[in-house]
């Protein structure tokens, strides 16, 4: 007998069938990875934030973090005297200033930054109190930065007198 050389609507199914299995898991392993980008960038900026709480509380100085929306999507932690903004070495790499991009880092935009005053920075003292920097105000209300990738998004709050940082 001949060998035949086309292939049977069986093969077919099952190459079809292992294809779409494939495609189904990718777009799956897409999307969780969206969220555990957005999840990184969330810890990375309330880890900053107590970052800056920390060293104000532990120099008796202030210290703050500046943001800068999109399509910037970038924050900056400093120390200040009231007038001159330093910004801090980034303790993991001493040879960088501890300034995020976290677009460039993990694909997230800063999509708002809800401070009292309307200024998009926050300042802690000595004790860790949260204030606005606008006019040396301190926050009364909770003050909130949004972070998203796509339609997913995280929310960064810090408690007012407590300077308490969370993600939500």
């Amino acid at each position: 007998m001949k060998n035949q050389a086309g292939v049977t609507l069986l093969e077919l199914m099952i190459v079809l069938s292992i294809a779409a299995i494939l495609a189904i898991s990718s777009f799956v392993f897409v999307g969780f990875m969206g969220g555990v980008k957005l999840q990184s960038a969330a810890e990375k900026l309330s880890g900053d934030l107590r970052y800056a709480r920390n060293q104000a509380m532990l120099k008796a100085s202030w210290y703050g973090v500046s943001f800068e929306t999109d399509p910037k999507n970038n924050y900056y932690v400093y120390q200040t005297d009231g007038s001159i903004d330093t910004i801090e070495v980034d303790p993991a790499d001493y040879t960088k200033t501890l300034i995020v991009n976290v677009n460039d880092k993990f694909g997230a935009v800063i999509m708002g930054v809800t401070l009292e005053g309307g200024l998009k920075k926050v300042e802690f003292n000595g004790l860790g109190k949260p204030y606005t920097d606008y006019y040396g105000w301190s926050a009364t209300t909770e003050s909130t930065i949004v972070l998203g990738i796509g339609t997913e998004t995280k929310t960064v709050s810090i408690t007012p007198n407590t300077g308490k940082i969370d993600i939500q």
